[in-house]
C-alpha cells in the first residue's frame, strides 16, 4: 500500500513538474525567407584610413531588428587592418528576456535600442593556388561590448570570395563567410550564435555595388535569471533557426 501510495506521489510530481516546464520553456522558433536589407558608406580619409557608416533592417520571424553602425579603419599593410565601431540596434533578444510576467512566461519587449562597441583585427589574403587565381580569403576577430545589457562577446568570422574580372576589371564577385558568436560573460553554451552567408555583389560603378545574399542564422536559448529563481533545479536549451533573403547596396563616397 505505501508502495502504491509513493508511486502515485511521484507519478503525479513528475506530472507536474512536465506541466510547469512545459509553459516555462521557450518555444523552438523556425521560419523562413526572412527580409534583411544592408546599405554602407565608405569615404577614404587617406590611403591608411576610412569611415565605414552602415544601416540594416532584418525581420526575425515576428520582431524587426535594426542597427546603425559607425566605424574608424586603419590599414597596416596590404593584409592586415584594424579598427573600432560604434553600434545602435534595437529588437535585440537575449537569454534573460525570458521572463515570468502577469502570471505566465513570455519574451520581454525588446524594442530598447543598444548601445555598443566593437574592436577588430582582420587578416586577408590573395589565394592564388586556388583555381582562377581570383580567390580572396579573410579571417576577422572582433570583440564586441554591449553597454546596456553588459554583455562581451568574441565574434570570429571566415570568408572566401571570388573576383570575375574582364578586360582587367572587376564585374562581380561571389562570396561565403561563417560568422560564431562566443559569449564571454553570459550563458551556457560555449558558442550561442552562428551565421552563415552566400552571396554576390554586381560592380555596377566605381562607387556603387548592389548585392544579393542568403543567410542562415542558428541561435540558442539557455536558462533566463528569472527562470534560474523561480525553478533552480530546472534547466532548458531551445532555438532559433531562421533564413534570410536579402538585398544591399554599397555606396564610396570618393
Amino acid at each position: 500500500m505505501h508502495t502504491k501510495t509513493y508511486l502515485i506521489k511521484i507519478t503525479t510530481s513528475l506530472l507536474l513538474t512536465g506541466f510547469v516546464l512545459a509553459g516555462a520553456v521557450p518555444a523552438t522558433e523556425e521560419k523562413n525567407a526572412n527580409p534583411y536589407g544592408i546599405f554602407r558608406i565608405f569615404k577614404n580619409i587617406d590611403k591608411k584610413h576610412k569611415f565605414v557608416g552602415s544601416y540594416f533592417y532584418r525581420r526575425d520571424n515576428d520582431r524587426n531588428i535594426t542597427g546603425l553602425e559607425l566605424s574608424l579603419r586603419r590599414k597596416v599593410s596590404k593584409f592586415v587592418s584594424y579598427g573600432i565601431e560604434a553600434d545602435v540596434r534595437t529588437g535585440m533578444r537575449h537569454d534573460d528576456d525570458w521572463v515570468w510576467k502577469d502570471a505566465k512566461w513570455s519574451w520581454e519587449d525588446d524594442s530598447e535600442p543598444e548601445l555598443g562597441t566593437s574592436l577588430f583585427l582582420k587578416f586577408k589574403r590573395g589565394l592564388y593556388f586556388l583555381p582562377g587565381t581570383n580567390w580572396v580569403g579573410s579571417i576577422n576577430l572582433k570583440t564586441h561590448n554591449n553597454w546596456t545589457k553588459t554583455l562581451m562577446t568574441l565574434k570570429p568570422e571566415a570568408s572566401l570570395t571570388y573576383i570575375h574580372f574582364a578586360n582587367g576589371k572587376p564585374i562581380y564577385n561571389i562570396y561565403t563567410k561563417v560568422q560564431y558568436y562566443i559569449p564571454l560573460n553570459f550563458g551556457q553554451d560555449d558558442i550561442y550564435q552562428k551565421w552563415l552567408y552566400l552571396g554576390t555583389m554586381l560592380h555596377w560603378k566605381d562607387n556603387l555595388k548592389p548585392f544579393l545574399f542568403v543567410a542562415y542564422k542558428e541561435e540558442n536559448w539557455t536558462q533566463s535569471k528569472d527562470f534560474e529563481e523561480r525553478l533552480p533545479n530546472e534547466e532548458y536549451s531551445s532555438k532559433s533557426k531562421l533564413s534570410y533573403i536579402g538585398i544591399g547596396l554599397n555606396y564610396y563616397l570618393d
